[in-house]
């Protein structure tokens, strides 16, 4: 049992090196979680030959786990929601295991030989690794920031992905290939924010302060209050948001808005989202969730080489 104490204490230290040191923020919370996950380690080593002991002690580390994910998400406000949720669920998961282990250890060392006890205790350790350790694994925290000279490659890749080519419902009409990047030098061309897990851009917003006045006079709007509420308010107009393909599906988009939202407080969040002749009906079905309303409409009969063209103008008003 020995043998597999020391595992088991190498693979946490392993965790901790390959993907927790870079994100450790360094919080009073999360050094005392760590140091009590550190020190019921060492009672690993010291309860090694008594399989009751290290049962307790495994379930004990389960719920530090546990207490530790909570704290991490508490650190990171920029993760997912639905990866958040499947983070605690797994361990949560592990607790359970844990617990029902330590039941059958209780009833195993009546009825037999303590190692039978520390076999199901390998057996029920090395299955809490293989299931509720994937999150950890899989993904590091999403971390968003101002887009540098040096993310741009990266920025103008994911850009191109969905200009050249047709991916059916999520498509961007402005394609950036010309476009002069100035380090977000206050401008009008707006500023940039990329997403990071780890050193890989994932996704890159553009946003602005304000619409193109000519472009503003063409919205068609839905009602005189929509138009007042937004020459009233000091608008954060979203030109792009797009997810490297290679990420899409885990809520980063989600988050990326989540996070511009709260960087631009005071704001009134505000995008165009095609419909005609083509639907970008992801980008529609997404920013309804994201509780955008419609309040107008912009008509052309030419858009960036596109005829007929027809958008959405979409805002949260707050």
């Amino acid at each position: 049992m020995a043998i597999f104490v020391t595992i088991i204490v190498a693979l946490y230290w392993w965790d901790w090196e390959s993907y927790i040191e870079d994100h450790f923020i360094g919080s009073p919370k999360e050094f005392a979680v760590d140091f009590s996950m550190l020190v019921t380690l060492v009672f690993l080593f010291v309860h090694h030959d008594d399989p009751l002991g290290l049962a307790f002690n495994f379930l004990f580390l389960g719920v530090l786990d546990l207490v530790w994910v909570g704290v991490h998400i508490a650190e990171h406000p920029g993760q997912t929601l639905r990866l958040r949720k499947r983070w605690i669920a797994q361990k949560l998961m592990g607790i359970g295991i844990y617990l029902v282990g330590l039941l059958a250890v209780t009833y195993l060392l009546d009825l037999f030989p303590p190692y039978v006890a520390g076999l199901t205790i390998i057996f029920y350790a090395s299955l809490v690794r293989k299931l509720c350790f994937g999150e950890l694994r899989s993904r590091s925290t999403v971390e968003f920031s101002p887009a540098k000279t040096s993310d741009w490659e990266a920025v103008l890749q994911i850009n191109s992905h969905y200009v050249t080519s047709n991916h059916g419902s999520e498509f961007l009409l402005h394609d950036l290939a010309g476009f002069e990047f100035d380090g977000n030098a206050d401008s009008n061309q707006g500023r940039f924010y990329v997403a990071r897990i780890a050193s890989n851009i994932v996704a890159f917003a553009w946003v602005k302060d304000s619409l193109n006045p000519e472009l503003l006079e063409e919205i068609r709007w839905f009602s005189p209050t929509e138009k007042k509420r937004f020459l009233e308010g000091r608008p954060l107009y979203i030109e792009q948001v797009a997810v490297d393909p290679a990420y899409t599906g885990r809520g980063i988009g989600r988050s990326f808005y989540d996070w511009l939202i709260k960087m631009h407080t005071g704001t009134m969040p505000c995008a165009f989202v095609a419909v005609e002749p083509r639907c970008n009906s992801g980008s529609l079905a997404f920013h309804s969730s994201m509780g955008f309303d419609r309040a107008g409409e912009f008509n052309s009969a030419e858009f960036h080489g596109i005829a007929n063209y027809r958008s959405l103008f979409v805002c949260i008003h707050r």
